[in-house]
């Protein structure tokens, strides 16, 4: 495996976008599993992973995709 270096400016951005998804007044996060923010999370995970090639899996029956 080559080495990998990390863009933490990008990673910043990513975590804050996320973060932006049931974000809370104080500051923190609130995406209960099986909800529409949960589904809306899901979905930027599996655009972003479309988006850099990676291929990605959800085992069917266990979760909403």
């Amino acid at each position: 495996m080559r080495n990998l270096a990390i863009d933490a400016e990008r990673l910043w951005g990513e975590i804050m976008e996320t973060a932006a998804i049931g974000g809370t007044p104080k500051g923190g996060i609130c995406r209960l599993t099986l909800t529409d923010l949960d589904a809306e999370v899901r979905g930027w995970f599996k655009a972003r992973a479309d988006q850099l090639g990676c291929q990605w899996s959800q085992p069917t029956g266990s979760q909403r995709g």
